[in-house]
């Protein structure tokens, strides 16, 4: 089994007067691992919808490997597909489900008894070849759903927020198995989620959709690092977010005042380059609970450059970290949270304390106030 590329070309899509997908471009590699990700309404599922045949749009083209499938029915497009709610048939045992896409094309019963054989043995359900749907776990479900999709050697695997159902655990063990199946076959998967943990864990590249656009596509590394809006930095891993004035610019960095004592240098600015931002103007500035450092409170003078002043509000335990969530001076919204290894023993802050956050201007990321924001 081979991946093929996938080539979405300015694809629209109206539902009445309403645009849910509007003049998307992009390009699948073959046996990429690429997820659509974004809240729901973002026309994630409507795109995946329009590649698997069952929506066709009202412009543009999708083409898979050199064939232009933009409007042929979904049974010609060579396109696997695993739904939200597996559809599996429950009159029919786990053999059976895996079997049909081949009865369907008049495979001999020899070579049909071969695939489903591989194809039960490489979703580890070996041994349940003869239960029913009803007698198998959410998970066990997944696995046949998965393996009915891929029986038929597909070059591409479409996957609309399968996981969803599952509990956590289940979901992040089955996270693994799926993507150690895409890497074995070498098959072309989009994947829907709205879980971006879920994106960040399965994705070679990761495409960001909002209102019905592509926002951001990238590396999961690309986009926790390099967020290209406020929306894409609010929408991927924890971010904290504070309201800031625009200082001035010098040496290749920026500076943004928090409040009366507290500014904050930056060397990541997104959004284009400092040139938009005008002294005074409000600025948004974006840092990850993980690049906070905690300290108790330091006499730094009435004014330092990336020390923030704040009280600790709360100390939550979770497991592997603590979170701490700071009240800033100054910041009259929510409070800051820092993430702090629990191996570093830093629980012994306590609720009512005063403490310093150190930032270095690295983790320091300007947006424009008011632009992106998740809604």
């Amino acid at each position: 089994m081979h991946g093929e590329p996938i080539d979405i070309l300015q694809i629209e899509k109206t539902f009445g007067d309403k645009s849910v997908v509007s003049d998307v471009s992009l390009s699948v590699k073959a046996g990429e691992f690429l997820s659509l990700l974004g809240p729901s309404g973002s026309g994630k599922t409507t795109l995946l919808m329009m590649i698997a045949g069952f929506e066709f749009p009202n412009a543009g083209q999708i083409c898979v490997g050199s064939r232009d499938i933009t409007y042929l029915a979904p049974n010609r497009r060579a396109v696997g597909m695993v739904f939200q709610k597996y559809a599996l048939f429950p009159h029919m045992t786990v053999a059976q489900n895996v079997a049909f896409p081949l009865r369907m094309r008049s495979v001999t019963t020899k070579d049909i008894n071969r695939r489903v054989s591989e194809m039960i043995d490489l979703v580890q359900l070996t041994g349940f070849e003869g239960r029913y749907p009803q007698q198998l776990s959410g998970g066990q479900q997944q696995r046949v759903a998965v393996a009915r999709a891929l029986i038929a050697e597909p070059p591409v695997l479409l996957m609309d927020e399968p996981l969803s159902a599952l509990d956590k655990k289940l979901r992040e063990t089955m996270q693994i198995e799926i993507k150690r199946i895409q890497n074995r076959l070498g098959v072309t998967v989009v994947y829907v989620t709205h879980d971006q943990e879920e994106a960040l864990t399965m994705s070679d590249r990761i495409a960001v959709m909002s209102e019905g656009r592509l926002v951001q596509v990238g590396s999961p590394f690309d986009l926790y690092q390099r967020p290209a809006t406020s929306f894409v930095a609010e929408f991927v891993g924890k971010m904290n977010f504070l309201n800031g004035e625009y200082v001035e610019a010098e040496l290749g960095k920026c500076r943004v005042r928090i409040s009366e004592h507290a500014t904050l240098s930056s060397d990541l600015v997104a959004d284009g380059e400092s040139e938009q931002y005008r002294l005074g103007g409000r600025v948004r500035v974006a840092i990850r609970p993980e690049d906070i450092t905690i300290t108790r409170r330091f006499e730094f003078g009435h004014t330092t450059d990336n020390v923030l002043r704040g009280t600790v509000e709360a100390v939550i335990f979770l497991g592997q970290a603590h979170i701490i969530l700071v009240q800033i001076e100054g910041q009259g919204e929510a409070p800051v949270q820092v993430l702090v290894p629990s191996s570093i023993g830093h629980a012994t802050f306590v609720q009512g304390e005063t403490v310093d956050l150190v930032i270095a201007p690295s983790a320091v990321r300007l947006f424009p106030r008011g632009v992106g924001s998740v809604q």
